[in-house]
């Protein structure tokens, strides 16, 4: 049985009615207007009334409602201005209102004539809201009558403009003790927490739809640390703003300056989540700067998120708080340099090769590389007497060379590696023609 039909017969027996016929039972002969009696109906009224609150928001699709319908009027509704996250979106439930028209197979009203049930659900957002229902946007208030639709009503809240407070209003018809009126209080919160997805060099709005996916880079052993832009409007707001990770300094460091200095210290929450938390919104800085420390394993494995909350301590009512996320790669670019070989000679085997460079000194000091005028496949010919029968072939001119030893090694390595963007691998500077990248340590292919 529906929760609501359970009322209607308990509140018929508290009003001595008999709820099937609706006839009025003489209080002598009922058994069910004696005071205790009628005492215990208006408990299970009030039980059944809650049930009926309760049903009807765990049941909604993925919804949360308020526990607690008083915190409607005394609080206020956090409405995302900016969220990407389906549930992020706020409805609004209207539910079947409990009045006396008969409908819905309800016991004939006994007293007098029954009230029709026009609903008018209106707001006061100046031009910051909009409800989504049945294929429709509504900009204005809606009328509604019972007796025509079908129960309940959710309608999704979508915000239009940076207007950051309103009211919301379901009214029922006037009636001789006044109208029936519900009333939500909200405002609307822009929580922004923004990189640069599209890889572009910069943070606007065209990276607000890519910030998860793919989502923003970071990298290991570099100057260039990633910038992470953050937002909190309006100003003066009266919850706490929390920065959440998923990586441990091990993985990530979050500074307040591109030049690495004054790290934000992440506490640890469980295993695998950290958090920095600004009791005063006020003191949350717009940028900070991310640092890779190890390379990620997985694309986008770091996520970040910025929650403004207004829950009360111990309370975590998604209805009272907002967040948005970006998520981050960890690359790790690394290109390894070897000497190249040391001696040049005619056809004799390939010497070793010559030692890596420190990674300290690829910079300042750099490899060496012989200009490569000697002859490894040996395709002369000498004579007994030092003439040439047949003159070498320099390696320098040729395009694959047998035992060849005089090339430096050189290693790109790019971790992990993503099925989105490039690698580009650039040779510059003044003397950049005099040096030629081959595929193979024989040369092979040459890459232009």
């Amino acid at each position: 049985m529906e929760p609501y039909r359970s009322i209607e017969i308990v509140q018929a027996l508290a009003n001595g009615v008999d709820p099937f016929t609706g006839q009025q039972s003489p209080p002598s002969a009922s058994p069910h207007q004696q005071a205790g009696t009628v005492r215990a109906l208006h408990l299970a009224l009030e039980g059944l009334t809650k049930l009926r609150r309760s049903t009807v928001r765990k049941t909604g699709p993925t919804r949360g409602w308020p526990e607690d319908e008083v915190q409607e009027e005394t609080r206020f509704i956090i409405v995302p201005l900016n969220t990407n996250r389906v549930d992020d979106i706020r409805w609004l439930h209207l539910a079947d209102p409990y009045d006396d028209d008969q409908r819905n197979g309800r016991p004939k009203f006994p007293y007098g004539k029954p009230v029709n049930p026009d609903i008018t659900l209106h707001w006061e957002a100046g031009n910051s809201l909009a409800l989504l229902g049945g294929g429709n946007v509504f900009t204005g208030e809606i009328k509604i009558n019972a007796k025509t639709t079908a129960w309940p009503l959710d309608y999704a809240v979508r915000v239009l403009d940076s207007e950051f407070s309103f009211r919301i209003f379901a009214r029922g018809q006037a009636t001789g003790s006044g109208k029936a009126l519900d009333t939500i209080h909200g405002r609307i919160v822009n929580v922004d927490l923004d990189v640069d997805a599209n890889h572009d060099g910069k943070i606007n709005e065209t990276d607000e739809r890519p910030e998860e996916n793919p989502g923003g880079l970071a990298c290991v052993c570099t100057n260039n640390l990633t910038p992470i832009e953050l937002k909190l409007q309006p100003a003066g707001l009266p919850g706490k703003v929390t920065l959440y990770s998923n990586a441990s300094t091990n993985k990530i460091r979050l500074w307040h300056n591109a030049n690495r200095s004054g790290e934000l210290a992440m506490g640890k929450v469980t295993g695998s989540q950290w958090k920095h938390e600004w009791a005063k919104p006020a003191g949350m800085p717009a940028t900070l700067y991310v640092e890779g420390v190890t390379n990620s394993t997985a694309a986008r494995d770091v996520e970040l998120r910025l929650e403004y909350d207004e829950n009360q301590e111990g309370q975590s009512n998604p209805l009272f708080k907002c967040e948005d996320r970006v998520r981050l790669t960890v690359i790790r670019v690394d290109l390894d340099i070897w000497n190249g070989g040391s001696d040049l000679d005619n056809g004799q085997s390939a010497g070793s090769q010559g030692a890596q460079v420190p990674e300290g000194s690829e910079v300042l000091i750099g490899a060496y590389v012989l200009v490569n005028w000697d002859d490894d496949d040996a395709d002369g010919t000498m004579n007994a007497d030092g003439t040439w029968s047949a003159l070498p072939v320099p390696d320098l001119t040729e395009n694959s060379v047998a035992n060849e030893d005089n090339l430096a090694k050189l290693k790109p390595t790019v971790e992990p590696l993503l099925d989105t963007g490039s690698i580009e691998l650039e040779v510059s500077g003044a003397d950049a023609d005099k040096v030629k990248l081959w595929t193979q340590r024989t040369k092979g292919t040459e890459l232009r």
